[in-house]
């Protein structure tokens, strides 16, 4: 998974497919992997899990049928 750092970063991986909640992780990761940071307080899997379920929750009504299946909530879904 490429380092997404920018906004172009994210845009262009949506673009190709991706879903949010995987590059999300491993940011979350590389993040903790650092220790305690200074100015940034690193969620949990759980925490960052909860939040990505409700915005999915929200977005549903808005979504492609075939990108809200179980497979592309997954990561598995890349029909773009």
């Amino acid at each position: 998974m490429p380092n997404l750092l920018t906004l172009n970063d994210w845009h262009a991986a949506y673009r190709v497919g991706a879903l949010p909640r995987a590059p999300l992780m491993v940011r979350r990761e590389r993040l903790a992997a650092r220790g305690r940071p200074i100015y940034l307080y690193v969620v949990s899997s759980a925490q960052l899990d909860a939040q990505l379920d409700a915005l999915h929750a929200r977005a549903a009504p808005y979504a492609d049928p075939i990108e809200n299946s179980t497979s592309c909530r997954a990561g598995a879904c890349h029909s773009r």
